[in-house]
């Protein structure tokens, strides 16, 4: 019995597959599935490859230099007893710096002041006299001589005060040059003299240079000259500054290096730049323009190594081209091979754009 319903099961189960094999053998195809989609069209943006006038800018070395320099005298002779600064030193206009003592100068001065007095009552008694024989001539008690005298030795009496007055502020003056001030704001280089040295007109006692007013100084080569004029602006860039500076071209000196063929131009700097003495940095200055073909510094893209440009090719695509670049302003770039003027590039690519890459020009 048992063996009967085995075998019953494989005969059932053997006429179910052979039923469905005809019906797969039988079944009419159906359509083909597509094995995957068409990627949709990447949008960008484009730039045309032009011709523009680029800046050509020559780049200079130089530093910066005080506009005004000074070796400060005493204008009366004397013996240093106090100097008041040291090198590095910021000194405002007005401040003292150095001291010196003339003994000789106190004495004529004491002098002058003596003899001064000594006419001032001379004065006063030659005008008090003329003023009693006044009186006593238009009674006729005196002669008119008298009275003539005695109005001269009053007007000698005057003119005796007179020059001990201008003696006296020439002996002051000359005592008052004995303090040394800074005749402006001043940044002290070097001490020349120490207390207890002789100072004077001919003997400095320190050197120093203007704090207000710096200059940038470089050479150019002597035919890059006639490109220049007093006034137009120059950009410097300092070592250690992230901004630049913008000076203005305030000299060219019309002598010419006779070795390097190069002349000094002299760049004012503004108040404000807080430069010193000393530093170093790059003029850049503009003597020119010349045509070039540029596109967008954005348009560019570093693949295995090499530099290029996606151009938007036919049908919409995307080629990738390997291009030779050369000067950069601001956000254009120089391309000496590769492209050419009235091609279209795209302007930041989008991450991952391939060359063939099917792409939409958004805007204009």
């Amino acid at each position: 019995m048992k063996a009967s319903c085995a075998v019953l099961v494989l005969a059932v189960a053997a006429a179910g597959g052979l039923w469905v094999t005809m019906q797969q053998v039988g079944a009419p195809p159906g359509p083909e599935q597509p094995s995957s989609a068409a990627p949709s069209p990447r949008e960008v943006a484009v730039a045309e490859v032009a011709t523009v006038l680029f800046p050509t800018v020559l780049i200079r070395p130089g530093e910066v230099v005080a506009a005004r320099r000074f070796r400060i005298s005493p204008r009366s002779s004397g013996r240093l007893i106090r100097l008041s600064v040291r090198p590095g030193d910021r000194v405002a206009a007005g401040t003292e710096m150095a001291l010196l003592s003339a003994p000789e100068l106190e004495q004529a001065l004491r002098q002058a002041r003596a003899e001064l007095d000594s006419a001032q009552a001379e004065l006063i008694d030659a005008k008090a006299d003329v003023e009693r024989l006044t009186t006593l001539a238009k009674t006729k008690a005196i002669s008119e001589d008298a009275l003539r005298d005695t109005q001269v030795r009053r007007d000698r009496a005057q003119a005796s005060v007179d020059a001990g007055e201008a003696a006296v502020s020439a002996r002051s003056e000359d005592l008052a040059e004995l303090t040394v001030r800074a005749p402006e704001d001043l940044i002290v280089l070097q001490r020349l003299r120490e207390p207890g040295d002789l100072a004077g007109p001919a003997l400095p006692v320190l050197e120093a240079e203007s704090a207000r007013e710096t200059r940038f100084e470089t050479w150019i080569p002597l035919r890059d000259t006639a490109t220049l004029h007093r006034g137009m602006p120059i950009e410097i860039r300092f070592q250690g500054r992230d901004k630049p500076v913008l000076g203005q071209l305030s000299q060219i000196v019309s002598a010419a290096d006779p070795i390097t063929r190069t002349c000094k131009i002299e760049i004012a700097l503004p108040s404000d730049a807080a430069l010193i003495s000393g530093e170093y940095g790059d003029a850049h200055i503009l003597v020119g323009q010349s045509p070039i073909s540029a596109i967008p510094s954005s348009a560019l893209r570093m693949q295995a190594g090499v530099t290029g440009a996606f151009v938007l090719g036919q049908e919409r695509k995307a080629r990738y081209r390997t291009v030779r670049t050369g000067r950069r302003f601001e956000s254009q770039v120089e391309i000496l091979a590769g492209l050419v003027p009235g091609e279209r590039v795209i302007v930041d690519p989008p991450a991952g754009l391939a060359d063939g890459s099917r792409v939409e020009v958004r805007g204009p």
